[in-house]
């Protein structure tokens, strides 16, 4: 007989120091330019932490706390990206909390895969509070 659901626990029995019982995925695909079709996805796991997937560099999700400023216990995620066939294009990366604040980091993404290696440095000053978040 499994253990009844506690605070830290879900009810599935998938452990959480966040207080939440909910996965979340989001994604991104690029539809034009050099890099069409490329996917961008980021993910939640149980203890709160938020990840970035690279379609180029499959299987490797990235643990965003690599980032400056990452929060702790996410909740929601949401990426979008920039398609150009300039230089510049952007990948936005929007983290949500339990405590409902948001996050956003800018990263300039290219030919490249994002990696851990260099996640740090496409995406600047890392995360930064959304002023005002409405929840």
């Amino acid at each position: 007989m499994a253990a009844p659901a506690t605070a830290a626990q879900s009810d599935d029995g998938h452990g959480d120091k966040c207080g939440r019982n909910e996965l979340d995925i989001s994604s991104a695909v690029v539809d034009s330019g050099p890099l069409q079709g490329t996917q961008f996805r980021s993910a939640t796991n149980w203890e709160g932490n938020a990840f970035l997937n690279d379609s180029r560099n499959v299987g490797a999700w990235i643990n965003l706390e690599v980032l400056p400023g990452a929060p702790q216990c996410v909740v929601d995620t949401a990426v979008s990206a920039t398609e150009s066939t300039s230089t510049v294009r952007l990948l936005f990366v929007n983290l949500m909390t339990t405590d409902g604040l948001g996050y956003q980091a800018v990263c300039t993404y290219g030919p490249t895969p994002f990696t851990g290696a260099n996640l740090a440095s496409a995406c600047g000053p890392g995360f930064i509070p959304i002023p005002g978040t409405p929840v």
